[in-house]
């Protein structure tokens, strides 16, 4: 089977995203940052304002509270397309940005563009990753090809689906 796509930022976006979503460091470090550090803020702020008898720092620990979850909440969004855009700017990745031609056979993964060409068996591949709109086929823990749903429509996403785990099964 062979088929031709090209990535943008979004498609490398979701590959940060979904590194960053499934590593067991980072999704501890969201929950302390998310939940546990307001709630420690809040508690802190309920014992000071029990013991010095002043409710108003009561209130302040839930504003606090509130505003440390949302500042959080936010950071944790949009730091995926923060670091993809100053990696990008530091360093441009023509090779991502370009036409990538796969050919999936029994023997493995091709990648072909205009400036390079790879070869991946089956056993080389470190990880595949399947999402509702995306493929991604880890050549190392840290880099992978994006196959994106938006540029092969529907039924070829699919087809290639089935394809690949035709084969990792195998």
């Amino acid at each position: 089977m062979q088929f031709s796509f090209e990535n943008n930022i979004e498609d490398i976006i979701a590959l940060t995203s979904y590194q960053m979503n499934t590593n067991p460091t980072f999704i501890k470090r969201r929950k302390w940052n998310l939940i546990g550090s307001p709630l420690f803020l809040l508690l802190a702020f309920i014992v000071y304002a029990a013991l010095a008898g002043k409710p108003a720092f009561a209130i302040g620990g839930v504003i606090g509270a509130i505003f440390s979850f949302g500042w959080s909440w936010k950071a944790y969004r949009n730091y995926p397309r923060k670091a993809v855009e100053q990696a990008l700017k530091n360093k441009p990745q023509t090779e991502v940005f370009c036409r990538h031609t796969i050919t999936i056979t029994s023997d493995g993964f091709e990648e072909k563009t205009t400036e390079s060409q790879s070869f991946l068996t089956w056993k080389a591949i470190v990880d595949i990753a399947f999402t509702p709109e995306y493929i991604f086929v880890f050549n190392t823990p840290a880099t992978a090809h994006v196959i994106p749903l938006r540029e092969l429509g529907e039924a070829q996403f699919q087809q290639v689906g089935i394809e690949i785990r035709k084969y990792i099964r195998a």
